[in-house]
């Protein structure tokens, strides 16, 4: 008998008698996947709305900047994100990377509104008090690379 044709036949052999799977593999398997699928639902359970996600990072970015930790403000921007404020008939425009050092922020006074969202793009108005002036800010945040990162600060004065 030629190589080929043996392997043929104990091919044929292999096939007409299948083994069936144990119970234990079955209930194995079962567990598995009932595991599994608790495990995803629960992890869903567990991510917020995009809306919170949202507002979630600029209380985040916010208390970052009270604290002084210049490290995790950094983590929640992106590298081009800056900040700008009309003084005087003058513009502004400061590097988000550096403004948390120099911001005032004093989460007592920060009040943090609802998230307006449009897919990857949002913005949330914040209401503060620093240096004796009542703030307005508008965080804007583009959603990139799986996570929501503050890009600019409009600052505002209020009433004026």
């Amino acid at each position: 008998m030629n190589q080929a044709h043996a392997m043929k036949q104990n091919h044929g052999a292999i096939a007409s008698a299948p083994r069936r799977p144990s119970w234990r593999v079955i209930l194995l398997v079962t567990l598995l996947a009932t595991l599994a699928g608790g495990v995803g639902s629960a992890a869903s359970a567990q991510e917020p709305d995009p809306a919170t996600a949202v507002e979630n990072v600029v209380e985040a970015f916010y208390e970052a900047a009270a604290a002084g930790d210049m490290a995790t403000a950094q983590s929640l921007t992106h590298v081009d994100a800056k900040l700008f404020a009309a003084r005087n008939d003058k513009l502004m425009q400061t590097p988000l990377t550096l403004w948390p050092a120099r911001s005032g922020v004093d989460m007592d006074t920060v009040e943090i509104g609802d998230a307006q969202r449009a897919g990857t793009a949002a913005v949330v108005e914040v209401r503060r008090q620093a240096r004796g002036e009542s703030l307005v800010e508008q965080v804007s945040l583009v959603r990139f690379n799986g996570a929501w990162r503050v890009m600019s600060i409009v600052q505002g004065i209020a009433g004026s």
